[in-house]
């Protein structure tokens, strides 16, 4: 699956949750593990990006919301 595909913070999580389990399998050949880790870090970084986004947008949004009140 290509990770720029998953927009969403929890369509990034259930595509994780599905490579875990998919890992778990013992007879998975260690080339796919691989190729599944490595989209795994990459979802993860992808993750973090977005959880910083949102963080950054409330900050935003609560600061323009003070600055209102306190203006008022």
């Amino acid at each position: 699956m290509d990770s720029k595909t998953l927009d969403s913070f929890e369509s990034v999580n259930e595509r994780l949750k599905e490579i875990i389990r998919l890992v778990g399998d013992d007879s998975i050949p260690l080339d796919e593990a691989l190729a599944l880790f490595e989209e795994a870090a990459a979802l993860g970084v992808k993750a973090s990006a977005m959880l910083e986004e949102n963080i950054l947008a409330r900050d935003e949004n609560e600061s323009k919301a003070s600055d209102d009140t306190a203006g008022a």
